[in-house]
């Protein structure tokens, strides 16, 4: 469905550790992998089953997108690099202030 890139690679790499790391029941889902809006199509499917979404690595020009995945209404945690959360000044601060999105430093 989504054409593989380095960053994906890295993206399922860090899935499958916080699977195996992860210290409460949980289930992670597929991960998606969302370059511009019409990826989230695949997102939209699956948050039906979701609890949380995982933003990893997200960027300045995936600002409207961040915006219509912050409106599906789930919590948030946006990290930034490995185990490191992202904080809401780097390139997010417009969705800082939404009750749904955790970003620290």
């Amino acid at each position: 469905m989504h054409k593989k890139d380095n960053g994906c690679e890295t993206f399922e790499k860090r899935l499958k550790e916080l699977e195996e790391n992860i210290s409460v029941e949980a289930q992670i889902l597929e991960g998606v992998v969302i370059n511009e809006e019409q990826d989230l199509t695949a997102l939209e499917e699956l948050v039906r089953e979701a609890d949380v979404i995982l933003l990893y690595k997200p960027y300045l020009g995936l600002g409207n997108c961040v915006i219509k995945i912050v409106g599906l209404g789930l919590p948030i945690i946006l990290f930034k690099e490995e185990y490191k959360l992202n904080g809401p000044l780097d390139a997010l601060e417009y969705v800082a202030d939404r009750k749904n999105v955790l970003g620290c430093y």
